[in-house]
């Protein structure tokens, strides 16, 4: 886990990754974590553990935010073997073990971990052990994408603190009228300041500024 949380860059983290799939003992992996964004397409961030020709075999058939791994992924928490959903995908030689994670602040960025695993064999003891496993490394590979989109964002953005709190306001559903009372400024002030904010963050208004920003972890 240390090894997923240290990585300085994609490639140090599919490095890792390789290294967990390993001793997980599954035969490939693949994470897809999901950045959804008010004005645009949502951005795909995809880590493959495997050769890419088989990685992406189920992914080619269709638009992957419509694969139904994704999409059980896209609305529920809870790890699940793939051959149990509805309606079932093609036939795996191998089981894959589906672990969705979630970011708060109902968003909409989620992402997802893969594990095919070598054998279909486990007792339900060590089922449930590769679960929580399973999970500890969704987790980490979703928090190491937070953490660097967040970066991104701000480093691009260049947002000050007290733009934050103008767009956690903004957030909290305040019309500038309130926000001038709270702020002791002026409604004229407060919606400049928006406008310089909306720039920054390349929106179109600042209901988007502020999604954008929680989306990306800075609210």
């Amino acid at each position: 886990m240390t090894a997923l949380r240290d990585a300085s860059d994609p490639c140090d983290l599919l490095a890792a990754l390789f290294r967990i799939t390993q001793a997980f003992g599954a035969r490939a992996s693949a994470c897809v974590h999901v950045v959804p964004d008010p004005e645009r397409a949502p951005q795909l961030f995809v880590l493959l553990a495997c050769e890419p020709e088989r990685a992406y075999g189920h992914l080619q058939r269709e638009s992957a935010l419509d694969h139904p791994w994704l999409r059980y992924a896209r609305a529920h928490s809870e790890p699940v073997w793939a051959a149990s959903l509805q309606p079932p995908c093609p036939a795996e030689d191998h089981p894959v073990l589906i672990v969705p994670t979630h970011s708060g602040g109902l968003t909409g960025r989620f992402g997802v971990l893969m594990l095919e695993m070598a054998t279909g064999d486990c007792g339900p003891s060590e089922s449930s052990e590769q679960r929580v496993l399973a999970e500890g490394v969704a987790h980490e590979l979703h928090d190491w994408w937070m953490r660097r989109t967040r970066a991104d964002l701000q480093r691009e953005a260049r947002l000050r603190s007290a733009d934050l709190h103008l767009l956690a306001l903004e957030r909290r559903g305040l019309a500038s009228k309130q926000i001038a009372r709270l702020l002791d400024s002026t409604v004229l002030a407060v919606d400049s300041r928006f406008q310089r904010i909306n720039a920054k963050l390349g929106v179109a208004n600042r209901r988007h500024a502020a999604l954008r920003a929680a989306i990306h972890g800075l609210l």
